[in-house]
């Protein structure tokens, strides 16, 4: 039986559009931009670490690749994705900085480097759970410098009772938007008041 192997990826994003952090306004007199509900299903820009557990992984070196194959878990914060298969590609950030007691009485600092994820790409049984959203698909790409998650194949997006299908689902996490391609439908449950509501009288 072969082994199941643990890997940490910490992800250190130089990008200021973090999805918690406030909305941007374009210009003074412009509404300020909401980011997208379903931003917190995203991998690539968030500031805790990536947690993935797999059965196998193959790290590709030169070319900044990690594949991981088998069960694959990844756990970020509150957010899961699970996936029979797992390709993660980063860049090395420049290195920080970093001033520690001992050097600060030498007159010396250290520098740390980390890594970016530039792209996550799931396939095969694809699930995403995060608080009360979730999505389900045959592939789902994350990518950094578009700021998408892009499903494919039979893709699921939910948020509580409210439930959309496509073939190509398209969130665009800064934008507060999501395209729905090739087939959508959309299940929408209104909101019921709780009884004894201002209006109603009690019984």
């Amino acid at each position: 039986m072969r082994a199941a192997f643990v890997a940490f990826v910490t992800v250190v994003s130089l990008s200021a559009r973090m999805i918690w952090d406030a909305p941007r306004v374009a210009a003074a007199e412009a509404p300020a931009k909401q980011p997208s509900p379903f931003g917190a299903l995203d991998f690539t820009s968030r500031k805790e670490p990536i947690h993935i557990r797999s059965h196998d992984l193959e790290f590709f070196y030169n070319q900044k690749r990690i594949i991981y194959r088998g069960s694959v878990v990844a756990t970020q914060g509150d957010s899961t994705l699970k996936s029979s298969t797992l390709t993660v590609t980063y860049e090395d950030t420049a290195p920080t900085p970093t001033v520690t007691p001992a050097a600060q009485t030498k007159g010396t600092t250290n520098t740390t480097q980390g890594q970016k994820i530039k792209e996550i790409i799931a396939e095969n049984n694809v699930e995403i759970v995060s608080t009360t959203r979730n999505a389900t698909c045959d592939k789902a790409v994350f990518s950094d410098a578009a700021r998408t998650i892009t499903l494919t194949g039979n893709a699921t997006l939910r948020d509580q009772a409210n439930e959309v299908t496509g073939q190509k689902v398209t969130i665009y996490v800064d934008e507060g938007r999501t395209t729905v391609e090739g087939d959508p439908k959309m299940v929408l449950t209104p909101k019921q008041e709780a009884k004894g509501a201002k209006g109603e009288s009690p019984r």
